[in-house]
């Protein structure tokens, strides 16, 4: 049985086997799309050119993202537990801190936009942080993601 885990869980993993290796790559992949797409609209919108519905688009991946990455940390922790019984792993322990820097970052986000809608159209002053914490999404989506394809798919060097 693997430390940390409640006997309860691990009864309903011993049964249901499904539930040991599959929830967090399951669940990992749609918040990671939304922290890489929305950058993208963003710059789409500010390089290439306003289109109809950009902005609310991006609003609305904003909030799936905030939904759906809590359930990604979860999955994500509970894997950890499970699959390496939460031994420390530099991967795992960046690829935790990373996740959790996006997670506020997505709530500053959703906060500004919240309070200011019009602040993804025209920023001013500071509000220009914004935008910098929505391109800076993608790169730490792409270096969780990174480390997690490493861990599942662990690179061999040849000797």
């Amino acid at each position: 049985k693997p430390p940390f885990v409640p006997e309860w869980l691990h009864q309903f993993m011993e049964h249901y086997p499904f539930f040991k290796r599959h929830p967090h790559p399951m669940v990992v992949h749609f918040p990671m799309a939304i922290f890489i797409i929305a950058p993208l609209f963003l710059a789409w919108y500010h390089l290439i050119g306003p289109a109809p519905g950009l902005l609310d688009a991006i609003f609305y991946l904003f909030i799936l993202g905030t939904l759906s990455l809590p359930v990604a940390i979860l999955t994500g922790l509970l894997a950890w537990m499970v699959n390496y019984s939460g031994k420390a792993n530099p991967l795992i322990i960046r690829k935790t801190i990373f996740s959790f820097v996006l997670f506020v970052f997505d709530l500053i986000i959703m906060a500004a936009v919240i309070t200011k809608p019009a602040i993804l159209q025209n920023p001013a002053g500071r509000e220009w942080i914004i935008l910098v914490l929505i391109f800076l999404c993608l790169p730490l989506a792409s270096i969780i993601g990174e480390h997690g394809g490493k861990l599942v798919f662990p690179v061999l060097k040849n000797k």
